[in-house]
């Protein structure tokens, strides 16, 4: 491939092989034959070159104004980075793997300049997607995102938590005694009024409720609903003894996230891999394999508290040969104070497990 553009590899292989022929059909002239059927030949193949750059200019002119007037983004993630950060990122990582077209921005790639951002939801986004946890109406910022959407007419989707609720009549008329610092919005021309009216708004756009347990499939389900296109996941399941494993609080929505990115991050540098080497989050119900060497621990707000991720900890203490590093996934993570383990030791749901052993796990 001499060209880095497709079309240019397409003509330069169609000029040289119509020239090709041209030339062979030269050699013609060398023996005493009639010399119409040759001439008929090199005009007809020289037609096709000059018809071959005419459309390769054409297509070149073409693609130039699509691209000039198509939005640069297809996708702008809007979300609150403590409740969905993790979230937001693995949308992007999921939709750009259907493609280049699928170009995706999260409000938080850019905040070198936050009013710019509400120049690129209003002029450069094709469809505005809520990732909407339970507090994001009440965040400036993505309220702020909310109306220019609105204001601009730009396809909305809201991706609806399942502790979202939706904005009703009392929320909106005391929305400003709610969230006071939404005068802020009135210096980029945003006033109380435009706010309430994209409140109810919020109401009416397009839904898609996402699941409280986060997996590749529900993932799946999710891009195609934006992208409007069915996609079979490529992916084979984990191996049955792998050397890697990740471990996270399933019930902890941004654990979760925050293990299927690390996934997503590891993977591609790991191809060509025997298939027990490449890494695998522990879904409910599935134990720690005895062959792993390393344990990726995701530490979220109260895991150590729930059942099967103790339980997991406590299979990988047991392994003598495996190694952890344990992966901060939430800015409000505190590594637990002497207190903490005398809360941990009196909690009813855990009292089937070797509290000693499991208390010097977490400590080390």
């Amino acid at each position: 491939k001499p060209w880095r553009v497709a079309a240019c590899n397409f003509l330069d292989v169609m000029l040289l092989a119509c020239m090709l022929v041209i030339l062979d059909a030269g050699s013609l002239f060398i023996r005493e034959d009639d010399g119409h059927t040759t001439m008929l030949i090199c005009m007809l193949f020289s037609g096709v070159m000059v018809l071959s750059i005419l459309t390769a200019v054409c297509y070149g002119v073409g693609r130039h104004f699509m691209l000039k007037y198509r939005k640069q983004f297809r996708f702008f993630l809007c979300h609150q980075k403590i409740a969905a950060g993790s979230m937001a990122r693995l949308l992007k990582m999921e939709l750009q793997k259907r493609g280049s077209r699928n170009t995706t921005f999260v409000d938080c790639d850019d905040l070198n300049d936050l009013t710019r951002l509400f120049s690129y939801v209003g002029q450069d986004t094709e469809t505005f997607v809520i990732l909407g946890s339970p507090d994001i109406l009440t965040r400036k910022w993505c309220v702020g995102e909310m109306c220019t959407a609105r204001s601009h007419g730009v396809n909305t989707v809201l991706l609806r938590w399942p502790e979202f609720v939706n904005p009703d009549y009392d929320f909106i008329t005391k929305y400003d005694s709610i969230v006071p610092d939404i005068s802020e919005l009135v210096n980029y021309n945003i006033g109380l009024a435009e706010v309430q009216e994209t409140m109810a708004w919020i109401n009416t756009v397009q839904t898609v409720d996402v699941p409280s347990m986060v997996s590749l499939e529900a993932m799946e389900h999710i891009c195609s609903s934006l992208t409007g296109s069915l996609r079979f996941p490529s992916r084979a399941g984990g191996a049955e003894s792998p050397d890697c494993i990740i471990v996270s609080d399933l019930d902890n929505m941004e654990a979760a996230a925050t293990a299927y990115v690390l996934l997503g991050l590891m993977v591609p540098k790991l191809v060509g891999a025997e298939r027990n080497n490449m890494p695998t989050v522990l879904q409910k119900g599935r134990p720690v394999s005895e062959t792993a060497t390393a344990a990726l621990v995701i530490c979220s707000d109260g895991c150590f508290k729930q059942l099967e991720f103790a339980e997991w900890l406590l299979q990988v203490a047991h392994l003598p040969d495996c190694c952890v590093l344990p992966i901060i996934a939430e800015d409000g993570f505190r590594f637990p104070s002497p207190s903490y383990y005398e809360e941990v030791e009196s909690m009813p749901q855990l009292e089937s497990l070797d509290l000693r052993i499991y208390i010097k796990a977490i400590k080390a």
